[in-house]
């Protein structure tokens, strides 16, 4: 009798050791993982932030190149509020082919 007693503490004790290196294991791949997932995001982020920011800077450069500066600043605020990258990127051609500034304001605005 005093054997399956001791047999069974054993097997309860490697049970719970067992479960717990599971969950442990469970928790570190979980951890990882997540970790992995959110140092992509991240990187996707600020890809997308610089895509932005330049696209700015190069609308912005052309506009001051084409036009008096002076003039060209009085759309940056406009121009800095559009989060749409695609938007911005489509903005830049439009900069070079304007023939006035006040041609780029309508399309800016359309």
């Amino acid at each position: 009798m005093q054997e399956s007693t001791f047999f069974q503490e054993h097997l309860e004790k490697a049970t719970k050791r067992l479960t717990q290196e599971a969950l442990e294991q469970g928790l570190q791949q979980g951890l990882q993982q997540g970790l992995q997932q959110g140092l992509q995001q991240g990187v996707q982020q600020g890809i997308e932030q610089e895509r932005r920011e330049s696209a700015i800077r190069h609308i912005l450069v052309v506009l001051k190149m084409k036009f008096s500066a002076d003039i060209a600043n009085v759309l940056t605020p406009a121009i800095q509020n559009i989060s749409d990258v695609e938007r911005l990127e489509q903005l830049l051609p439009a900069a070079v082919e304007a023939q006035s500034l006040e041609a780029f304001a309508r399309t800016l605005h359309e």
